[in-house]
């Protein structure tokens, strides 16, 4: 018998068996290996998940318990019903289709075993990894950094877009209790919601690490979820402005501000980063060494 766990896992899958053994592979790989996975089976075939599973329980080694849910009610209530009942001081989400660093539980729990009691959990930065699942593989097409410009965690950087992957997040158990847990309202942009409702009360310090890997397809026979539910950001962040306007379930109407200035600031941020390119390449193309020439010859230098 292992140690006892410190840490719960939820993972959410619905219908991606190739995906789902990856995931598996990811949590075994661990070099830590106090930890417990409940895996939700939300909406799919219970026997997919069920032959995933035996395929590597030596591996798993008791430590998977698959909880199966007859009809989908979107990813929050999903890792809700992952939640119920646990025990372990840590929690933390694993998406079937996302990956972490072998070291991930490692790192991200030393840095949590020495945080403040004021602080709710370690977030760490993340990588982006583009691929294409086609009919008999997964084939990575690129990848690239996440957040690695991310020192510290406020209202500030979060209320414009959600700048933690939800496969990045180490958090208390008496924190997600205290915040109730996610909102179930959400089919998506659940887990920012959740961050905004953490920061009211907590704080959340970050591992300057590059630990999580956040998978997106480009093409192929498996979609993204946003892709799977068209009009799905607009309509919920226009939902994320109202809620948070409102001040339901103890939000800040401030935050909602913010929220919903985020848009427009992301576009001016955008406009800066594309003027900046254009600047550049003028000062470069100006100080070529032909050009340099041209121009004293104008000026009969």
């Amino acid at each position: 018998m292992g140690p006892a766990p410190v840490i719960t896992i939820v993972t959410r899958t619905q219908g991606r068996p190739r995906f789902l053994a990856r995931c598996l592979q990811s949590v075994i790989s661990q070099t830590r290996g106090d930890w417990r996975l409940v895996l939700v089976n939300d909406g799919g075939l219970r026997e997919d998940v069920e032959r995933v599973v035996a395929s590597r329980a030596l591996e798993l080694a008791g430590r998977v318990e698959i909880r199966h849910r007859a009809v989908s009610e979107g990813m929050e209530a999903a890792s809700n019903f992952g939640f119920a009942g646990a025990s372990t001081p840590w929690l933390t989400l694993l998406d079937d289709d996302d990956t972490w660093d072998r070291r991930f539980l490692e790192r991200m729990l030393d840095a949590a075993a020495a945080l403040p009691f004021s602080a709710a959990g370690v977030a760490c930065h993340s990588e982006v990894v583009i691929e294409r699942d086609d009919a008999d593989s997964i084939v990575e097409v690129r990848r690239y950094p996440f957040n690695t410009d991310l020192v510290a965690v406020n209202f500030e950087r979060v209320s414009v877009e959600n700048c933690i992957t939800n496969n990045a997040f180490v958090f208390r158990r008496e924190t997600y209790e205290a915040v109730g847990g996610f909102d179930e309202s959400f089919r998506v942009y659940g887990d920012w919601d959740f961050v905004l409702r953490v920061l009211l009360s907590f704080d959340i310090e970050v591992l300057p690490e590059r630990l999580a890997c956040y998978h997106r397809r480009e093409g192929g026979v498996t979609p993204n979820s946003f892709q799977s539910m068209p009009h799905a950001a607009e309509r919920y962040r226009a939902r994320m402005v109202n809620v948070w306007l409102r001040g339901e379930r103890g939000r800040s109407p401030a935050v909602g501000a913010l929220i919903a200035q985020g848009a427009a600031l992301r576009e001016q941020r955008a406009l800066m980063q594309r003027l900046d390119k254009y600047l550049n390449a003028l000062h470069r193309l100006r100080n070529a060494p032909g050009l340099k020439r041209l121009e004293r010859l104008f000026l009969g230098r």
